[in-house]
């Protein structure tokens, strides 16, 4: 699967041209509510056929579970707010609220909540066909949020604008979303917080990029790993606000390929992002050769070791938080070695309210003007482009062609749109 350039307005962010919304497979319109002649989304998808829109009106469907199985389906929840899909401890074939079986669907504006299974893996969707995009939905209270049960590399998960909550659980073995051996994985604009002992996002993909997001486990939250890419592979991890809670079950933040770096290509780039370490120890980043880790524009703060393993460390800003200051480490491996250049170190990292997940920069934050050009990953660019927007959102940015560190730049204003 080839990755090109987003179109113009949406700068770094790559799509992949087999994978677009399955508008133009449109033939009919099943609408779905309790006044509607069809009453449940579980009666939608056992007549629903390729290329239909399912049209969910935005109220509660309690303990209504489904298995959809045809191609090119679009999904959504319309009216005022979500589709409220509450499993009421439920799932279809004892695994998800909803088993996507079909190639392509189109899953926008749901809400999943409350899947068990007595394997302790219930989800709010499970994804076994080639392709899934999923918008503005929201997976809270389940063993599982997202689980991808299908290993090929022709397929293609999408997530935007979403969130997840308080899924995970099963003695750390469920997450807010578990992604199988696919060829590609892309979360933006996504908010995942308060996990439950499993990781906030783990994937195996071939390709992940993780831009502009919000993963902070928070006060209360108890996962492991923020984000863990146990294969390696392509990996991007850009613009991203990132938070280890205090009650974290593992020590590190971001690990890539410390289950086998199995997977044919192993890059690692980390840009501009904000890392926040509240546990106060452990790593941030901690890798497996052969992988070597770009590490670019960082803010880091907290105690623990910013890079276990072997790669660049430039124009990264290192300040103070709970347990001391990160600090640069031995690599974990004999053969890996650290280039570090440009590191910044203060007190303050000059951030608008940390306390409460607000990591915009302030007008006297050391960061403001300390970054460098990071270059480019192939045809994607690294350069800041993209911002979390709380809650739940992403934009495109442009700024003054000064380059600051950390997730934020100070001047950024909404890029202009594509004409």
């Amino acid at each position: 699967m080839t990755i090109i350039q987003q179109p113009a307005g949406e700068p770094g962010l790559p799509i992949s041209p087999e994978t677009m919304p399955p508008s133009t497979f449109k033939t009919r319109l099943i609408q779905v509510g309790p006044t509607r002649a069809i009453k449940l989304p579980s009666q939608a998808a056992a007549i629903a056929r390729t290329g239909d829109v399912i049209e969910i009106d935005a109220e509660p469907y309690v303990g209504d579970v489904a298995v959809w199985t045809a191609d090119n389906l679009t999904i959504r929840g319309v009216g005022d707010g979500r589709a409220k899909l509450l499993a009421a401890g439920q799932s279809a074939e004892n695994k998800a609220t909803w088993v996507i079986k079909g190639r392509n669907a189109f899953i926008a504006n749901i809400e999943f909540a409350e899947a068990v299974a007595t394997n302790g893996n219930g989800a709010g969707i499970r994804a076994e066909g080639i392709n899934l995009t999923i918008v503005n939905c929201y997976f809270h209270d389940n063993q599982e949020g997202l689980l991808s049960a299908l290993n090929t590399t022709t397929s293609r998960i999408d997530i935007e604008n979403s969130e997840f909550a308080r899924d995970g659980g099963n003695g750390g073995r469920s997450h807010e979303i578990y992604i199988s051996n696919i060829a590609q994985l892309i979360v933006r604009g996504s908010y995942f917080h308060h996990g439950r002992v499993g990781h906030l996002i783990k994937s195996r993909a071939q390709r992940n990029l993780i831009a502009a997001n919000r993963i902070t486990d928070e006060a209360g939250g108890s996962a492991s790993y923020e984000i863990d890419l146990p294969n390696g592979g392509l990996n991007i991890v850009i613009g991203n606000l990132i938070e280890q809670s205090a009650l974290a079950q593992n020590s590190t933040l971001l690990e890539n390929g410390l289950e086998g770096p199995i997977n044919p290509i192993q890059q690692l780039y980390i840009v501009n992002n904000t890392f926040v370490n509240d546990l106060g120890r452990g790593d941030f980043i901690r890798i497996r050769a052969p992988t070597t880790a770009q590490v670019m524009n960082n803010i880091f703060i907290g105690g623990g070791n910013v890079l276990v393993g072997g790669g660049v460390l430039k124009n990264n800003l290192l300040t103070a938080g709970p347990g001391g200051s990160p600090h640069i480490e031995e690599p974990l491996f004999r053969t890996a070695d650290i280039d570090e250049s440009g590191t910044r170190f203060a007190v303050d990292a000059g951030l608008l309210d940390i306390r409460n997940y607000d990591y915009r920069l302030r007008p006297d934050s050391p960061a403001i003007g300390g970054g460098v050009d990071p270059g480019s990953a192939g045809p994607i660019s690294l350069a800041p482009a993209v911002e979390y927007v709380h809650p739940v959102h992403w934009r495109p940015v442009s700024t003054s062609g000064r380059i600051d560190i950390g997730a934020y730049q100070y001047d950024a204003k909404p890029a202009p749109a594509a004409h």
